[in-house]
This record gives structure tokens, C-alpha cells and sequence, in this order.
């Protein structure tokens, strides 16, 4: 029972190392200076994209004043408001069918790729050359999904006492080759129980992370959370006719989708998104706003021509 419970720490505390090492190896590879650059430009092209979205919701329909439609001047006033609705943000507004607002959306796609929220559905030869990438640049370990750090648990610990571990439970401990094998049982939750504790306990090692890294993480967290940012990148298609210029910057048009850590993400959503969205990028209330002192100049005016008719 002694040696059950020294091999199954034994087991445990490899997998907390083998999490800690992929956690450690990518902070390494990818430097502050780098991740810090990385996360500003996300963040800036969130709220680009939010605040676009947000003045392209304008309603298209026009006004009327006592059944009356708005001429032409109004029109054009409500046109010039749908394309300042983001000047108080000090940021254009994007057309989505521009080439700026795709790079925007490969942007933050980018980033949530790296942070394993969304994964494309690539071809097998790039989903390799990927793989192969991640291995040193990412943390591949750790952004597994629950159910997959298991299999790969119960698959190295197979591997490990088939090829390396039956000499030693044979030949030292004097066991029958069935018994080193049957060993797994515990052997194989022990190590799945490290991976997951030492993904867990990494959040340790951020506390020394820098200030300015936090407060863009925490940011970012906020807005994935909070706005419907994740709706706009995952359904986005880009025109035709810019998706020859958008390859030449390197990306292609694959088809995104959740992982599952994103989807558990994506859970933490509110029902009222949208509103979410318009209180933390306050275009909502200034649109409302210009919304409605327009109408009650139009008003004005009106009555000023009617008044003595």
C-alpha cells in the first residue's frame, strides 16, 4: 500500500511538472515585451470593432414628424451621424467591407487563438504544420480540453509501462508483466490529477506578471465576457473581392470555431450583450443622445414653418 501511494505521488507530481514545464517553456519563447505589443493591438482592435459595429446599428429606416417623412437634408444629417457615432472615442468608424476591418477581425482572431478560446478548421497538412508550432510557442499541454488531458494521460502511462516502466516492476519488483500493467489504474488518474492540478496552480506564477500585462489581460477578459465580440470574429466573412489582399497579409479563410475553454468562456455571457457592449463603450448612450436632439431639432424647425399656417 506504501508503494501504491509513493508511485501514485511519483505519477502526480510528473504531471504538475510536465504542466509547469509548458507553462514555463512558452512565457520563455514568448517574451513580455512581445506579449505585452501582442495584447495592446487586440485590445485596440476590439474596441475598433465594437465601436464600427455599434454606429453601423444605427436604425436605416427615416424619420417621420407627425407622418411626414424627413427630406433629404435630414437624411443626410442622419448619415453624417451614423458615420461620427465613434468621434468621441477619438477612433474612425470601420466599414465591414473594408480590408481595415477584416485585419482588425484576423487580429483579435489571432489572439484568441493563441489564448486557445478558437481554433480553425484548417486543411490536415497546415493543422500539422500547426501542431508541430504549438508545441514550442504555445502551451499545448495546458490549453487541452478536460477529457483530452485524460486520453493523454492514460496514453503515455501505457506507453511508459509498455516500452520503459515493465523492466523495472519485472526485474526490481519481481511482478508478472500483467500486474506492471494493470499498475495503470492508479497511475493513470495520478498523472491526469497533476496535469490539471499544475494547470490550475500556474495562475500562481502570473501573480509576478507585470501590471500594465494584468490590466490588458483583465481588460480584454471583460470585454470577450461582457460584449458579443466572439459573435462578431466567429461569423464574420470577408468580401470577395479584399479575400486576395487579406492572403497576401497571411491569413486565409477558414471557418473558426469555440474550443472548449472557449465555449466555457463563452458561457460567462450575459443574455443582454448587446447592451453590455453599448454601457462599457458608452456609444450607446452618446448615439441616443445625438438621436434625440436631432429629432428635437427637426421638431423645432418643424413647428417654426407651421406655426403660422
Amino acid at each position: 500500500m506504501v508503494n501504491i501511494l509513493y508511485d501514485g505521488l511519483l505519477h502526480f507530481g510528473a504531471g504538475v511538472a510536465l504542466s509547469w514545464a509548458d507553462y514555463a517553456t512558452c512565457r520563455a519563447i514568448n517574451r513580455k515585451t512581445d506579449r505585452v505589443e501582442q495584447k495592446k493591438e487586440c485590445l485596440e482592435s476590439i474596441e475598433l470593432l465594437l465601436d464600427s459595429n455599434a454606429a453601423q446599428a444605427q436604425p436605416a429606416e427615416v424619420v417621420e414628424i407627425e407622418g411626414k417623412p424627413v427630406g433629404n437634408e435630414e437624411k443626410q444629417e442622419k448619415k453624417t451621424l451614423e458615420e461620427n457615432v465613434s468621434e468621441n472615442t477619438g477612433r474612425p468608424s470601420m466599414n465591414k467591407d473594408s480590408m481595415q476591418y477584416a485585419l482588425n477581425v484576423e487580429q483579435v482572431k489571432d489572439y484568441f487563438i493563441r489564448e486557445g478560446f478558437v481554433k480553425k478548421d484548417l486543411p490536415f497538412f497546415q493543422k500539422a504544420k500547426n501542431f508541430f508550432r504549438n508545441l514550442v510557442y504555445e502551451e499545448r499541454l495546458n490549453n487541452l480540453s478536460t477529457r483530452a488531458k485524460l486520453i493523454f494521460a492514460a496514453g503515455t502511462e501505457f506507453l511508459y509501462d509498455s516500452l520503459i516502466g515493465i523492466k523495472y516492476y519485472t526485474q526490481i519488483r519481481q511482478q508478472s508483466p500483467l500486474a506492471s500493467i494493470a499498475n495503470n489504474i492508479y497511475q493513470i488518474p495520478a498523472f491526469f490529477a497533476g496535469l490539471v492540478f499544475g494547470n490550475w496552480t500556474k495562475k500562481g506564477f502570473d501573480y509576478f506578471r507585470s501590471r500594465e500585462e494584468k490590466k490588458l489581460d483583465k481588460t480584454i477578459k471583460k470585454l470577450v465576457t461582457s460584449t458579443d465580440i466572439v459573435d462578431l470574429v466567429l461569423t464574420y466573412q470577408p468580401p470577395e473581392e479584399i479575400k486576395p489582399a487579406l492572403e497576401k497579409h497571411g491569413f486565409k479563410d477558414y471557418a473558426s470555431k469555440l474550443t472548449t475553454s472557449g465555449k466555457r468562456l463563452y458561457e460567462k455571457m450575459g443574455k443582454n450583450v448587446k447592451e453590455l457592449t453599448y454601457n462599457i463603450t458608452h456609444i450607446r448612450e452618446r448615439r441616443e443622445q445625438k438621436e434625440a436632439e436631432r429629432k428635437k431639432a427637426l421638431q423645432d424647425r418643424f413647428d417654426n414653418i407651421t406655426k403660422d399656417r
